[in-house]
């Protein structure tokens, strides 16, 4: 996943580096809210999609067998 908020982290270092300008330390925060943010949505939808997907780990394919077997 590309660095999304980049530009705006790029305007936020210029402001605070070159033209000294200490408001926009918010900015930069809110920034780095947002990446975690994108970040957090992308693991949780990858978490929370697993069991829909139908891959099927060794633990499930072992009771499955298990079940097949003892009936």
């Amino acid at each position: 996943m590309p660095p999304l908020p980049g530009l705006a982290v790029s305007h936020g270092l210029s402001a605070v580096v070159v033209d000294a300008r200490i408001d926009e330390l918010a900015a930069l925060v809110g920034t780095a809210a947002l990446g975690r943010a994108l970040a957090a949505g992308v693991t949780l939808g990858e978490y929370l999609g697993r069991p829909l997907s139908g891959v099927r780990d060794r633990y499930d394919e072992r009771v499955r067998r298990r079940a097949m077997t003892t009936g």
